[in-house]
């Protein structure tokens, strides 16, 4: 039986979300409470539940091939290629095929580098099973993952790009700001406002090119400030 590495990976992401956070003091505990919490004595029967659960049907199957003529194929749900990009249900439909089929095309070759394989791949997509999925369907799971990623996040930025009306929002932790930027907490309280939103802002669109998305972006810093702050919005 084929082992669902995807969901032991997903629960493991959490865990990394929750020690990063501060809601369990180190990886192994926010395992443990993670298994706990789906009613499990301890992560490694959790972990042998999470492997022996179906596996989603994908909505790609992407052929990728390096220089040597060596092959590999990814599965990628549709779900995780808009969260990658940003990119709405309804901004996806409108989308033409190829410019769709680029989007998973590159999920695909992310993938890869998410696992330290940076091989050097021409992908092209072998099977589409996107339309036998409801677009709404995926939009609500899209809307719940974003909303999962950015609950426990200390601030929301919003990131448009200019004159085309698209916009997404990007979750960001102080803590990343502050190793980011190399301050302490102290550097960071004596910061002005204007200072730290800049800083926010810079956070979430390194978070974007680290992904090798170079767009020119709108950012505003829309949570995480008191109202009535003074606030950006320009092109970066």
């Amino acid at each position: 039986m084929v082992k669902n590495e995807r969901a032991v990976n997903l629960a493991k992401h959490e865990a990394k979300k929750r020690t990063r956070s501060g809601q369990a003091k180190s990886y192994m505990v926010a395992l443990a409470q993670l298994a706990s919490e789906n009613g499990h004595a301890n992560w490694e029967e959790y972990r042998k539940v999470l492997e022996a659960s179906p596996m989603p049907i994908p909505d790609y199957r992407v052929r990728l091939v390096s220089s040597n003529g060596h092959d590999k194929t990814v599965s990628v749900l549709l779900k995780d290629v808009l969260t990658f990009h940003g990119v709405s249900a309804d901004i996806w439909e409108q989308e033409p095929v190829n410019e769709q089929h680029q989007y998973v095309n590159e999920y695909a070759l992310w993938s890869r580098h998410k696992l330290g394989d940076f091989t050097a791949y021409t992908a092209a997509i072998l099977e589409a099973n996107v339309k036998t999925f409801s677009f709404q369907e995926v939009a609500k799971e899209h809307q719940q993952s974003q909303a999962a990623e950015t609950a426990d996040m200390d601030f929301i930025v919003e990131l448009e790009i200019p004159g085309s009306g698209k916009k997404e929002t990007i979750g960001v932790l102080l803590s990343d700001v502050l190793e980011l930027n190399g301050l302490s907490q102290e550097d960071w309280r004596g910061s002005g406002r204007l200072e730290q939103g800049t800083m926010v802002e810079d956070a979430a669109l390194w978070s974007k090119r680290s992904k090798g998305d170079l767009t020119r972006y709108f950012t505003e810093v829309i949570r995480g400030f008191d109202e009535g702050d003074e606030e950006n919005n320009h092109p970066r």
